[in-house]
């Protein structure tokens, strides 16, 4: 328990620290918002083009593919909003910073993980899920609370499970020093969630859903409030994400074991 308090202590310092920043720089923060206004607009409008000639893609409507855009928006922004810090991993070993990580009496993967707060990307959060019920209301979604909580449920073990991917590869920053951005290897596998899994077909579904589980980050949470989820894609979910994060937390000792410190 007192372990568990200092940790939740740490974070909370992380957030207030996030806070006073924003109120700090008022004019960063107003430009800040327009700009992921105007970037959430020009997705919309792009996604727009998509079925400027078309009814539907691959079975998917313009309102339920936008679910799938409303969902994957959320995803990032809490990604972005939590988990930034992934990113700064490599740096501290090549700076010899991660030595001063690993003395603090807290889990190093939780303070090298969740060390960041961006406040910022809050907005985001919400604009996707504005985006969701919208075009929820459009496609004829029945809310229910069992539905929400399945595509709740599913976007977490698609959260936890890329998480765990992602640190697995800014681990790799222990031998892959002169390495730069491990942390954005799987980005552009990221961004694919934008769109429904069954856009693609063969080996590269199989990944998208396997592999680097991003349909369960987004396409899989959109069939779960249309009504049209397999279940059986729920304890699939769980035992990935169970898996994949176990699988982190071993490689991430493995690691630090082999960890020659800059002050040695």
């Amino acid at each position: 328990m007192p372990t568990l308090t200092l940790h939740l202590r740490l974070w909370w310092q992380c957030f207030l620290t996030d806070a006073m920043v924003l109120v700090e720089y008022r004019t960063s923060f107003v430009f800040g918002i327009a700009r992921q206004i105007a970037s959430f607009a020009l997705t919309i409008f792009g996604f727009g083009v998509l079925y400027q000639y078309t009814n539907e893609v691959a079975g998917w409507s313009r309102a339920e593919i936008l679910i799938v855009l409303g969902i994957f928006w959320t995803f990032s922004a809490v990604w972005d909003m939590l988990l930034g810090g992934l990113s700064e991993v490599g740096r501290d070993v090549r700076h010899g910073t991660m030595d001063f990580i690993l003395l603090r009496p807290v889990s190093a993967q939780f303070l090298l993980s969740l060390r960041r707060v961006w406040l910022l990307d809050a907005l985001n959060a919400l604009l996707g899920l504005a985006l969701v019920v919208y075009a929820g209301t459009l496609a004829g979604v029945s809310w229910s609370v069992w539905n929400g909580a399945v595509a709740t449920l599913l976007c977490l073990c698609g959260l936890v499970s890329i998480y765990a991917l992602r640190f697995m590869l800014v681990t790799c920053s222990f031998w892959l020093i002169s390495v730069q951005n491990l942390h954005d290897l799987l980005h552009p596998v990221f961004q694919v969630g934008q769109y429904p899994v069954v856009f693609f077909k063969g080996w590269i579904r199989v990944v998208l859903t396997f592999a680097v589980p991003v349909a369960f980050a987004s396409t899989f949470p959109a069939q779960a409030l249309l009504g049209t989820l397999d279940l059986r894609l729920v304890p699939l979910g769980l035992l990935i994400a169970t898996t994949t994060l176990y699988a982190s937390h071993r490689f991430w000792h493995f690691a630090v074991r082999q960890y020659t410190s800059a002050s040695s």
